[in-house]
């Protein structure tokens, strides 16, 4: 017997394209009850076709979803789609949730933030993209194209048609060929924007700058119409510059065309496309674009950019995730699981934000093969609530939690927690044990125990020598030796301070991990218990986007590197490289630490500003993944002092996943040797192994590099560190 399925809303736009997918199964009949506005319909043909149904889905939040809530059966399945415009509206706070089956959102934020806005139960909310015609919209682009930038909606303003028309000032600057195509409706034409001050002087003052422009005639405004895939065949990329979106279909329309998505940063924008690696000015938006157009890493990122697309949003792939929820006769339940106090807690203390913690994936990794013995705490910096609050560190909803100690469930073992004892400001509620403790090591002390109950056994991990005055001296502490922090990485000059504290904390710990043999050998005699456990991979990551079939291209070779850029990147020698090679491009995906500089700052500044580099500021790990997959060499510039020859840098065996060709300064804490790993002082010698790396042509040394990684993953490397817990609690728990 057939399922019948009716779908209510007022605009069907978006639920369509999903609907022609599901109706070629068999199983499906689908009625529509489509409504006059957003509370307005017919009572009684909707009465009808609720006595029809099997399924009613609610297309929006609206007065569909509160009728529908309050009107279905007890046999009757009810799925609401909320998108993103009902959150600024009252209808979602009168939806009878206790009637309702699901929730979907095409996009996590847009769900976080509703859940928390409306109380919708957890239990039963799930996200489920927006669909997008993969198949029609593979057309073969038109000559030129990857001239041609293209905006498709210019409405509202927050979809900033101002940055489009920026961004093509400057790609102008680099070659007048380029021009940008802008299709949909003419602002004018929606009589909302004339009742709008703020909106129609935007629009004014943006037509008035093209209109006054010498480059008013390379814009061409197309007009709107339902042929996005015959218009596509013009654009060789496609913008998405908006402050704010639920999902935004263009860029994913643009980038199943074989046209790269030119994205800003927003919330959610990682989450929904983390295979876009994004940009946060015109200018560099601008550099980006130029740098895919000329380089064969740009038609990689074609490719990787269109099979993202396919194997996400296709309907396809879609109508899978629906039909799962609409043959679902009972609901699974995915509501968080409550704490296990019976488990044991190992506490990290993150150094920075949690999302950009730089051991994040080997916690993770490590959560994963422990679950069954712990839990685990990420205390994140910030002890002050008001400074953490105006610097949004974090989402005031996650901060009050906090000062609840209601900890954030970030998996199944995993929770994190800001232990905030000062800076309170009136009308917040806050915990007593927060209240009561000045003493930052008390604070965090008594909160884990009230989270965790009063009999947790505690091992504390941490990774500077400072984190130790965090600890509670009842419990074990276990250190691991990232980095020599107790030298200057551009100088290598010692930090007496930070040296003694070292050599403090050393005999205390239970145990000592050291990630290179050179920290060992520097510091092992002052620690009763140590192991070398090496840097690992997050091998899944960094092999996801590996370039199986290269792409046919007599376009320009280009260099990358991936990771912070500051005072202990060789920027001297950089600027000598690069100035040497104009016929290759080099981009620099991480965060730009300028300030961190001093006397290098003006070559750094120099080194930016060539044509042939791109510096793109800090990048997600999955954006990070993409970008070093799509350039033929990797290199890691490191000054050379006795600080950086002890590191074992996390970046080489991200880089080895990639299997691209890798060079390096000599660093006493890589044994990795010819053919895995070019080593190289000076700019000759760069150069040299730079143009060998470009021409290795044998498939196999690329394998033995992915080889490498995998057995370097953390997946690997994660057991030595189990082993060494199961020791101590032998010994300080039996």
């Amino acid at each position: 017997m057939k399922i019948k399925v009716l779908v209510s809303g007022h605009d069907q736009k978006f639920w369509h394209p999903i609907q022609y997918t599901l109706q070629k199964d068999s199983r499906y009949i689908f009625k529509e009850d489509l409504w006059e506005g957003h509370s307005k319909h017919d009572i009684k043909k909707s009465q009808e076709l609720l006595k029809w149904a099997d399924v009613i889905i609610c297309e929006w939040a609206l007065g569909n979803a509160i009728y529908y809530s309050q009107k279905k059966s007890e046999h009757q399945k009810l799925i609401i789609r909320l998108h993103a415009q009902e959150r600024n509206t009252k209808f979602p706070e009168e939806i009878n949730y206790s009637n309702v089956d699901a929730i979907v959102f095409v996009s996590k934020h847009i769900l976080q933030e509703s859940v928390n806005k409306f109380n919708i139960p957890i239990e039963k909310v799930s996200v489920i993209p927006n669909v997008v015609n993969t198949q029609k919209l593979n057309q073969k682009k038109y000559e030129d194209s990857d001239f041609t930038i293209g905006m498709i909606g210019t409405v509202p303003l927050l979809k900033r048609m101002d940055l489009a028309f920026e961004i093509l000032e400057y790609l102008q600057k680099i070659n007048s060929k380029y021009t940008l195509r802008f299709k949909g409706k003419e602002p004018f034409s929606y009589t909302w924007i004339i009742g709008r001050e703020k909106e129609r002087e935007y629009y004014e003052s943006v037509y008035t700058r093209i209109n006054s422009s010498p480059l008013r005639y390379t814009v061409i405004f197309d007009p709107f119409g339902d042929d996005i895939s015959s218009w596509l065949q013009y654009i060789g990329f496609i913008l998405s510059l908006s402050d704010k979106e639920s999902f935004h279909v263009a860029p994913a329309e643009g980038m199943a065309s074989f046209a790269p998505a030119i994205m800003f940063k927003r919330e959610g924008s990682s989450d929904i496309f983390p295979s876009v690696i994004k940009a946060d000015t015109a200018e560099l938006a601008a550099k980006q674009i130029d740098f895919y157009r000329r380089t064969k890493a740009g038609e990689r990122y074609k490719h990787i950019s269109h099979e993202f697309i396919v194997n996400n949003f296709s309907p396809k792939i879609i109508a899978e995730q629906w039909s799962e929820l609409l043959n679902t006769k009972e609901r699974k339940i995915e509501s968080i699981i409550p704490i296990d106090h019976n488990k044991k807690l190992l506490v990290f203390f993150s150094i920075g934000n949690w999302e950009t913690f730089h051991r994040r994936e080997m916690i993770e990794t490590l959560a994963k093969q422990i679950k069954n013995q712990y839990n685990i705490m990420i205390i994140e910096p910030g002890t002050h609530y008001k400074t953490v609050l105006n610097n949004k560190l974090d989402s005031q909803h996650n901060l009050n939690s906090m000062l609840q100690l209601h900890p954030i469930h970030m998996s199944e073992n995993i929770f994190k927690i800001r232990i905030m004892n000062s800076g309170f400001i009136r009308g917040v509620s806050v915990s007593k044990i927060l209240k009561q403790n000045s003493n930052y090591s008390d604070a965090i002390y008594k909160s884990l125990l009230e989270i965790f109950g009063k009999n947790t056994k505690i091992t504390y991990w941490i990774q500077k020598p400072l984190q130790h005055k965090w600890i509670d001296k009842r419990y074990d502490f276990i250190y691991e030796v990232y980095d020599e922090y107790t030298m200057d990485f551009q100088t290598g000059a010692v930090k007496k301070d930070v040296l003694k504290e070292e050599n403090q904390v050393l005999p205390l710990a239970k145990h000592v991990f050291f990630t290179s043999k050179p920290l060992a050998d520097r510091k092992s005699h002052n620690a009763k218990s140590w192991s070398i456990v090496g840097n690992g991979v997050n091998f899944d990551i960094f092999s996801k986007y590996r370039i199986k079939e290269d792409v046919k291209s007599s376009k320009r070779n280009s260099v990358a590197y991936l990771g912070n850029l500051s005072n202990f990147f060789n920027w001297e020698l950089m600027y000598q490289v690069v100035s040497q090679m104009p016929d290759l491009d080099f981009i620099f995906y991480g965060q730009l630490e300028l300030e961190n500089m001093g006397d290098r700052k003006e070559i750094a500044k120099k080194l930016i500003s060539f044509s042939n580099t791109v510096f793109t500021g800090r990048v997600t790990r999955e954006e990070g993944s993409v970008g070093i997959n799509i350039v033929d060499v990797l290199i890691i510039p490191f000054v050379i002092n006795d600080a950086m020859h002890a590191v074992n840098p996390l970046k080489l065996w991200e880089y080895f996943a990639t299997g691209k060709p890798v060079i390096s300064t000599p660093m006493d804490a890589i044994d990795v040797k010819f053919p895995y790993l070019r080593v190289a002082s000076s700019s000759d010698e760069w150069i040299k192994n730079i143009r060998n790396a470009i021409n290795e042509k044998d498939d196999k040394i690329k394998t033995m590099r992915v080889d490498l990684a995998h057995d370097n993953s953390w997946k690997k490397l994660i057991l030595k560190y189990i082993n060494v817990l199961d020791e101590i609690e032998k010994n300080s728990f039996e």
